[in-house]
């Protein structure tokens, strides 16, 4: 069992694997047999239910069972474990050991390792165990191969039984649940019953587990503290499981100490294996099996070292043949590789090719031809027989020459399935043949340069072009130093040597190279690139100059000027076709196959002839169709490309030639020596006779197949294209005939002797035979039905199945092929036939157009894609169908005659728009939506935020402006503003000048390795602190910057074509819309002439005329809303612009110089940043980010596709910083139905971000993804507006700022969701426009219905929470500009997409996005078919309803409040009285909590005294009953000021008008309590007042400033001001002040009756002294006469407030006027208390029971004391709260303690908490763990002001004495 594991030291660890392996060496094996991994997998799945059952409520809590948040959290990658241990590969990798006791031994080492490292195993933990097995018994290859699957089996087992023993707890929990139930129900309340009763809890003694301890004694504490229970029941039951216990020799500490031991070691130990799990597909298992491979160690004595030198792949290769040849010889593996290497070391050769030679030495071939002819023979027997008997009978022997031709027929037919067949069947078994490869580790040797060629015919400067981006393109794909491009070109055929253009275009093809050269930014050697243009030469015979043979030829020059210096001398020439994408790092992945000495070409002589007969001097990759777009593929494409696209799981496969030959097919897409290849071909063949040179030029140069490295070239269109391209290579392959002879003409004329293996005869012979059958199919099926009709079933069913197997394909493309091919076969065996006619001809008699050759690109051009020129090709398809109208009730004839129009129907794209367009309302909706964005980047991206955008801009409910920005901010901007020129916001000029101005300031921003921390403050740049590097936005900068040099470059290209003024007038028109759907009705502007304008396109005349309008009816309208006015603002902007535009005087002339360097700079910025050091070799994944602060890399990856940093990974691999294993490295998680990928979170963020600057083609993996991610937001809306994404959403902090999180779907999510949250983010739908703009457009509706709309488009969110229903109002400049991007792409279809991808860096990533889709796609393991049932009928449970406030509470005496913002705070009790403070300091004078004190009223000079206390939301009320009037006095504290405000409502309910004298009055402190209390005359010395009064506005302001005492100080100033709104100014009649406490109290006078009232007889009337300046006691008195009319009430405000900083007031104490604002906010700020103390019901009347105790000071210690509180670390500075812990039961009262804590130091209150432990277990004590967390979690809170948490373990309960003594309350759990 997992509890049962004992963690061992590297000594006993290894010496454990010794005595383990002389175990197995003895044959004695400790397991039984391998636990099978789907039943683990059942069990944990089983678990993963009941979690999933238990919600929300069981997680995370205190009781929670740790190992169940492991699994829940973490089951995507148990259940991905459980399929890679479930496979049919790890099933064929066991039985690959052999024998039942191996695989057993293999396991017992995976289940030790496992147990004796508690789960957590590593590279170390694996070669220390295994290499000391292995010295007592070595492990064969295979069982080191199979150690990794046997690894996660163990794991898998060890969940498996940590899940069963979760699963018993769960269990024993439940059963303890129901005994207590059953124990009320029979003794009722536990204190009123039978204390004996309580030993029936604990009968049976089998029940009695720590498990079950805990729990009785848990839920009956919580029972305690119910309402249900008066209060002594837990101590019942303790004392009744204590004697039990007793009897057992325990304890009730150590039984629960026990069970929580046992709960934390199984959350480790789940922790621990699930991050093993996790971690062992990243371990570098080559190198541990190369250390730990008894052969491999042998191997790496080879004494050449080039063994060392190989990849791990290769070195796994030379493993795997040494156990194949060893098998084959009857030894061991080790005993042959000491054999070799003996022998290496003697003739001091490499060991591997003796390795070769004896894997090579049986020949294959001559069995395969015998089971070629076998099958053959089998296929063509029935048929042929038949075939023979039916002639014979219906003609006798005149049917002699029928039969001969009709069973050759047969017989070619039968040989071509047969030849299929048979490599496959020979194939199906056989490991793919591998070359030896050496590891460069990504620099080219000295010895090794390459060339990438890109032989090509120029023909106009349009395609010069062309080739130089694609040239481009390929040094962007293999950037390393040491490889060089050049393009080889030819010019057209002529019918002079040279034309007049020939030199202009040459001259332009080496400027652009030279362009290239020096705009290239990767520049680490000269001349990298290259051009050559051949001349042409006369070819007699075709009366044609051209250039010599073609493309051999030039490649013959090419390597002569290679050879000669003319050229960088380089060894290897990687040659490839202009349309060929190259993938990254390919020229260097092939040099270092044939750079291997084993590769390297050995050339002898046969039949005295040079020839390659060992090694090889050509290398052909495989060479894959590029990725269809399928929306706008031809049905041609879609049903005849087969493997199209990026294959992320690409691996060996087998080729027939290279595997049984040894020998490939060279295709013309390779890589080659240049000096064999001259030295071998040049001079050697004829001239002007081969046309298909590949296959000759790879027998003779003998070439190698690499199936893993991939070229990706373009399918034909067309069926026209598709067939010139068969009659070509149908031609070249019968010119070669004459290389089937033994002798063959050379350059010279002479006859050579043909040294050509049979391998290649075989090749070219097969090469022909596939030619003939087309021919062969149609010509049977035509003799047949014309002479043999009687039979015509059998000619039917041969013609069938011939086309059937011979149309390849799988599945119902297969069934739609072969229809086809029946549809054109009689038009491809013309073609064929004629091709081979041509061929023939050409070669053996007129000698004339054997190099005839049209370019690819120029042949689809050439086609006519019109029934009528299918109809003239396809001339024979009539013919055919004419001559087969009798036959078969015409159905051939009908099918055939229909072959031209079918031909045309699968070659034309389908009707359609080329991408997702809107026009009308949409488009003008979508372009209103963009101009409202752009408006938030021209208001806030402005020079004093350095043209920077703030990260967000809140509105609601305090407006603010986060004065951040990160580079996915900036990035969005550099587009948007491009975005805005487009959309005609901008001129030319003022873009150049934005983005100039932007760049300016990153350029002056702190970098790391070129990237830009992920926080500046947009006011100084300096970066906030952690200074981090996140890579998903420095992803998303990098691709923003090169879209935008994208962008700039398209835009001078297409300046000329440009019309600046007509997008003027659009934007023009734009910000009309949305001046005018704000503004009044009297105010609006005509849009409608500008609609007819840009609806007529008139001319520049029309315009400015009405441009004059404008400007002479737009006016500012100074009473209009602001934001009407802003945009109003902006349209006389826009419209002076354009006037001045319009008049000649537009101010940029330099535009396209300027947009050249700025696009230069924004290459500069991208290309800086360094990818490489945020990638982890080791598991292939880009981190989180980097801590520059720590020096730390996240620990975390970015490992899942379908992620927001697929976008970084692309941009990391354009610019070569990571290399394409990544790719395939980014794990790969469908959903249970297999239709979409999923995300971590599963918000459309993830999805869709990435969108918005690549093209995902149409039916690809990643669009297909998108699009089913978009029907699943759509289908779950629910009513509700749709789009969940990461946002803000309608919670406060303790900033009144919104708080922010990743929403999605559970749909779309590998994480488990925790929360029932309900969040639309606006922008995750409009991310989505250009995707499905219809559904988008009615979903922006929705969200205006919503209250979703604002100023700048939409807000961030609507909270459908409940309990916090709401819309965020604020915008955030990110989400803001992804929407805008999105809008682009739409409007101008794919705008950024088409500017991101047309990058040549790009070009070689744009192929990963064709995506397939993967070979075996395996659904998520579910849980089993019961639990599955339990989960249907199981409702997970949601969160809780909130309730939206407080009901009010009423307080009364002494009974105290606070009211606070967090810093400034009011004290409050129930007789009126109190005090305020700021942090620390005392703001008004406090006393004892006995009668009002602090800030009093009073009303005709008599004290106010409340008959009622009211507390609510945020406020307090109290209410006054007077003779003269009823008062009522409002009070909170401001949110966001450090001030309160009191709102007085004096209400006259007589039949007459009154006046009234209110006065209010409190002293000032102004300095800390201690301070005051030992010295008050002396504090209030040092304090200025002063007042100022406006009689006309009936205000008056009294401030009262202390001198610092030291000029590090703080100034302080205490502030008082009263107000009255406009309404109630008449009511006012005078106003008076006060600020010397002496003249308005008098001597031994008390606050209830002051001298200022005594001196008067009556008090309607009360002067005051208005003293200021210098005052012996400061305070604020201030008297106000009221009029108050019959029936009707006055209010008056008094802000009473403190300021640090000696800022100006002003402007705060009109926000403080606002009353409703400010009581609102307090509201809100109460909400915000409970969401982040988690407040729970009952929790405030809890706390304000203590409140007394708690804010009206601490109690005075002697010194003996205050040292005594020392010793426990506590200072005695603040009220203390002591908790005595002693039983873990009562975790759920000491939780709430904890609460109450957090409850005071949200309000400002410091307080200090002791928890004080009794706990003497010897080993881990929950009770102080848990007190240690809970603890250390409530510090993590945000509070500015707060006391301290100390956790304190007393010896005894004597030492704990003084700490109870010196407590203001004291609690005993």
């Amino acid at each position: 069992m997992i509890l049962e594991d004992t963690l061992l030291t590297r000594s006993e660890y290894i010496r454990h694997a010794a005595n383990i392996a002389e175990k197995h060496r003895m044959g004695k094996y400790d397991v039984k047999s391998v636990p099978n991994a789907a039943k683990c997998a059942d069990l944990i799945a089983d678990t993963y239910a009941r979690i999933l059952s238990a919600g929300e409520a069981a997680a995370g809590g205190i009781h929670s069972i740790p190992s169940d948040e492991w699994i829940g959290d973490n089951f995507h990658l148990i259940n991905e474990a459980a399929e890679s241990a479930d496979s049919e590969e790890s099933r064929k990798l066991v039985k690959s050991i052999g024998k039942t006791s191996s695989s057993l031994g293999v396991y017992e080492i995976a289940a030790e390792i496992a147990a004796h490292t508690d789960g957590r195993i590593g590279e170390t933990e694996i070669i220390d165990f295994v290499s000391h097995y292995e010295k007592v018994k070595p492990l064969t290859t295979n069982e080191l191969a199979c150690l990794c699957h046997m690894l996660k089996v163990a794991l898998l087992k060890r969940l498996a039984e940590i899940c069963e023993i979760s699963d018993s707890i769960y269990k024993a929990r439940k059963e303890a649940e129901r005994i207590f139930r059953e124990f009320l129900s029979y003794t009722g309340d536990m204190e009123n019953g039978r204390r004996r009763s309580a030993d029936v809890l604990f009968e049976n003694e089998d029940l009695l587990s720590p498990v079950f301890a805990e729990t009785i004694l848990r839920i009956s504490a919580e029972y305690e503290g119910s309402e249900q229970s008066s209060g002594t029941g837990s101590a019942v039951i303790r004392a009744a499981l204590s004697k039990k216990l007793a009897a057992k020799g325990t304890t009730v500490e150590e039984l629960i100490a026990r069970e929580h031991s046992t709960r934390i070691s199984m959350g480790i130990s789940a922790g621990n294996a699930i991050k093993s799990l996790h971690g062992l597909n990243s371990l570098d298992w080559d190198k541990i099996t190369s250390v730990l491979c008894v052969t491999e160690q042998i191997l790496n004595r080879d004494p050449s070292g080039i063994f060392r030198k190989m990849t791990s792949k290769s070195r796994g290769e030379y493993v795997r043949l040494v156990r194949v040849c060893a098998r084959r010889r009857g030894e061991t593996p080790e005993a042959f590789a000491l054999k070799i290497v003996e022998q290496a070391e003697k003739e001091g050769t490499h060991v591997g090719k003796y390795i070769y030679e004896e894997y090579t030495r049986k020949n294959e071939f001559r069995s395969f031809l015998f089971m070629l002819f076998f099958v053959t023979a089998v296929l063509a027997f029935c048929p042929a027989v038949y075939t023979i008997r039916l002639s014979a009978a219906r003609y006798g022997w005149a049917g002699l020459p029928l039969i001969l031709i009709t069973v050759g027929l047969i017989l070619l037919i039968g040989l071509n399935l047969a030849l299929t067949i048979a490599q496959n069947m020979y194939l199906e078994k056989r490991m793919p043949f591998s070359l030896p490869e050496l590891d460069f580790q990504g620099i080219l040797p000295e010895d090794c340069k390459i060339m990438i060629v890109i032989p090509c015919l120029l023909n106009s400067k349009k395609r010069v072009d062309e080739i130089v981006k694609q040239l481009e393109a390929a040094a962007w794909a293999n950037p390393q130093t040491g490889i060089f491009f050049t393009i080889l070109g030819d010019l057209p055929e002529s019918e002079s040597k040279t034309r007049p253009e020939d030199e202009e275009l040459i001259q332009y093809a080496r400027r652009a190279v030279r362009n290239l050269e020096r705009s290239f930014p990767r520049r680490e050697e000269s001349e990298k690139f290259h051009v050559m243009v051949r001349e042409r030469v006369y070819y007699e015979k075709d009366r044609t100059w051209m250039g010599a043979e073609r493309k051999r030829g030039a490649l013959i020059e090419l390597n002569r000027a290679i050879i000669e210096g003319r050229l960088p001398r380089v060894n290897y020439v990687l040659t490839v076709d202009a349309d060929t994408i190259i993938p990254i790092d390919t020229a260097i992945r092939m040099a270092q196959i044939l750079h291997h000495p084993l590769n390297r070409p050995q050339i002898s002589y046969v039949r005295s002839e040079p020839v390659v007969t060992k090694g090889y001097a050509l290398l052909q990759p495989a060479v894959t169709p590029a990725g269809l777009d399928r929306q706008h593929a031809t049905p041609f494409e879609k049903i005849y490309c087969d493997d199209e696209g990026y294959d992320s799981y690409q691996c060996k496969t087998s080729d027939f030639y290279f595997d049984i030959c040894n020998e490939g097919i060279y295709t013309g897409k390779g890589m080659y020596d240049p000096y064999v290849f001259n030295g071998l071909l040049e001079g050697r063949f004829r001239e002007n006779s081969i046309l298909s040179h590949d296959l000759i030029e790879g027998s003779f140069l003998r070439t190698a197949f690499v199936s893993d490295v991939h070229l990706y070239d373009h399918f034909p269109r067309s069926y026209g294209s598709f067939v010139k391209r068969q009659h070509r290579w149908v031609r070249g392959d019968w010119q070669l005939l004459p290389f089937r002879r033994k002798r063959f003409e050379d350059g010279a004329g002479a006859m050579k002797n043909n040294p050509l293996n049979y391998y290649s005869l075989f090749k070219m012979d097969m090469n022909l035979i596939r030619s003939l059958l087309p021919a062969a199919i149609f010509l049977l099926f035509a003799i047949g039905m014309i002479f043999l009709r009687k039979y015509a079933f059998l000619w039917v069913l041969i013609t069938a199945l011939a086309v059937f197997f011979s149309a390849g394909g799988t599945g119902p493309r297969r069934l739609l092929r072969a229809f086809f091919e029946f549809l054109f076969l009689p038009h491809r065996a013309y073609y064929h036939c004629d091709a081979a006619v041509r061929a023939v001809w050409r070669t053996f008699v007129s000698r004339k157009k054997m190099l005839e050759w049209v370019v690819s690109s120029d042949a689809e051009r050439s086609i006519g894609d019109t029934p009528s020129y299918y109809c003239k090709t396809m001339w024979f398809s009539f013919a055919a169908a004419v001559l087969f109208a009798p036959f078969l009730f015409g159905i051939p004839s009908l099918l055939w005659i229909a072959a031209p129009y079918a031909a045309y129907f699968l070659s034309v794209r389908a009707k359609g728009p080329e991408t997702v367009s809107v026009s009308g309302p949409a488009r003008r909706s979508f372009r209103i939506l963009a101009r409202k964005i752009w408006a938030f980047y021209d208001d806030y991206a402005v020079e004093n935020e350095n043209y920077l955008p703030p990260d967000n801009v809140q509105f609601s409910p305090v407006y603010c402006v986060a004065h951040r920005t990160s580079p996915t901010n900036i990035g969005f901007l550099i587009v948007g503003v491009l975005i805005a020129e487009r959309l005609g916001y901008l001129s030319s000029g003022e873009m150049t000048e934005r983005l100039s101005a932007i760049l300016d300031t990153i350029d002056r921003m702190e970098r790391w390795n070129g990237h830009i921390y992920n926080w500046y403050d947009t006011i100084t740049l300096q970066p906030l602190e952690p200074r981090y590097v996140s890579s998903v936005d420095s992803g998303n900068l990098a691709a923003a910057l090169l879209t935008a040099a994208s962008l700039l470059r398209s835009r001078t290209e297409n300046a000329c074509g440009e019309n600046q003024r007509r997008r003027a007038a659009e934007g023009l028109l734009d910000t009309i819309y949305c001046l005018n759907e704000i503004a009044l009705p009297e105010h609006r502007a005509e849009a409608a002439l500008l609609e007819d304008y840009l609806a007529k396109d008139e001319n520049e005349g029309e315009l400015l005329r009405i441009v004059k309008y404008y400007q002479e009816n737009l006016h500012i309208i100074p009473e209009e809303k602001a934001d009407a006015h802003s945009f109003r603002c902006k349209l006389l902007k826009m419209t002076q612009r354009l006037w001045e535009s319009l008049n000649g005087a537009e101010e940029y002339c330099g535009f396209e110089s300027k947009a050249r360097e700025l696009a230069d700079r924004l290459t500069r910025a991208a290309l800086r940043m360094d990818f490489k050091v945020l990638y982890s070799k080791q598991c292939r994944h880009l981190h989180i980010g980097y801590n520059q602060t720590t020096g730390e890399f996240s620990p975390s990856y970015y490992d899942m596709l379908m992620s927001e940093a697929r976008l970084t990974s692309y941009v990391a691999m354009g610019k070569g910083d990571i290399g394409a294993e990544h790719f395939t490295a980014l794990a790969r998680r469908w959903n249970d139905d297999n239709t979409l990928l999923l995300s971590w979170s599963g918000t459309v963020f993830e999805y869709i971000l990435p969108e918005l600057f690549l093209a995902s083609p149409h039916g690809s993996l990643l669009q297909g993804s998108v699009q089913n991610m978009l029907k699943t937001e759509i289908s779950q809306a629910q009513g509700k507006p749709w789009g969940v994404s990461e946002s803000g959403y309608n919670v406060l902090d303790v900033n009144m700022n919104y708080k922010y999180k990743a929403f999605g779907l559970k749909a779309l999510a590998v994480k488990r969701m925790r929360e029932n949250d309900s969040v639309v983010a606006p922008y995750a739908s409009l991310m989505a426009c250009a995707q499905i703009p219809d559904a988008v457009l009615l979903n922006m509706e929705a969200l205006t219905k919503a209250g979703a709309a604002g100023k700048y488009g939409f807000y961030e969110a609507i909270d459908y929470t409940p309990g916090r229903r709401g819309v965020v109002e604020s915008f955030m400049a990110h989400h803001l500009g992804m929407s805008l991007c999105a809008a682009a792409n739409l409007l101008f279809d794919g705008m950024l997409t088409e500017a991101f991808g047309k990058m040549p860096m790009m070009a070689a990533v744009n192929v990963m996005l064709t995506g397939k889709m993967p070979r075996r796609r395996c659904a998520p393991r579910k849980p089993a078919a019961s639990e599955r049932r339990a989960l249907k009928t199981v409702r997970l449970p949601s969160r809780a309803p909130e309730k939206e406030e407080e009901p009010p509470v009423c307080i009364s005496g002494r009974d105290a409040e606070v009211l606070s913002n967090g810093k400034y705070s009011v004290v409050l009790n129930g007789l009126g009285g109190g005090y305020s403070t700021l942090g620390e300091i005392g703001i008004t004078v406090r006393r004892e909590n006995k009668a009002p004190d602090g800030i009093v009223f009073y009303l005709n000079g008599k004290l106010l005294v409340p008959v009622k206390c009211e507390l609510s939301s945020g406020k307090a009320e109290y209410t006054y009953f007077t003779n003269e009037a009823d008062v009522q006095q409002s009070i909170c504290v401001a949110s966001d000021e450090n001030a309160e405000l009191r709102l007085i409502r004096i209400t006259n309910k007589e039949k007459e008008a009154r006046s009234v004298n209110l006065t209010l009055y409190c002293e000032l402190m102004l300095a800390k309590p201690r301070a005051y209390a030992d010295h008050p005359s002396y504090t209030g010395m040092f304090v200025t007042t002063e007042a100022q009064t406006d009689r006309e506005n009936r205000t008056v302001f009294l401030s009262a400033k202390r001198r610092r005492h030291q000029p590090s100080e703080p100034p302080l100033m205490a502030y008082c001001a009263m107000s009255v709104s406009d309404k109630y100014k008449e009511a006012v009649e005078s106003e008076m002040y006060d600020t010397d406490v002496l003249s308005f109290q008098g001597r031994n006078c008390g606050i209830a009756e002051p001298a200022v009232f005594r001196s008067r007889g009556s008090h309607s009337d009360v002067l005051l002294a208005e003293n200021s300046g210098i005052v012996l006691n400061p305070c604020f008195a201030v008297n106000t006469k009221i009029r108050v009319e019959a029936g009707s009430t006055v209010e008056i405000c008094y802000i009473l407030g403190a300021e640090e900083n000696g800022g100006a007031l002003t402007e705060k104490l009109e926000r403080l006027k606002n009353t409703e604002r400010v009581f609102e906010l307090a509201r809100t700020r109460s909400l915000i208390e409970r969401e982040h103390i988690s407040l729970r019901e009952g929790d405030l009347q809890y706390f304000r029971s203590f409140s007394s105790k708690l804010l009206y000071g601490k109690k005075h210690y002697s010194q003996q004391l205050q040292r005594k509180l020392w010793g426990f670390g506590i200072s005695g500075d603040y009220p203390i709260v002591t908790v005595m812990l002693r039983h873990i039961e009562n975790a759920s009262h000491l939780e709430k303690l904890v609460r109450l804590w957090c409850f005071y130091s949200f309000r400002g209150i410091k307080i200090d908490l002791a928890l004080a432990v009794f706990d003497n277990a010897d080993y881990i004590s929950p009770i102080h763990e848990l007190a240690d967390s809970l603890s250390l979690k409530a510090m993590w809170g945000c509070f500015p002001v707060r006391g301290d948490i100390y956790v304190v373990v007393p010896k005894d309960g004597e030492s704990a004495k003084p700490l109870i003594e010196a407590s203001n309350i004291v609690f005993w759990l």
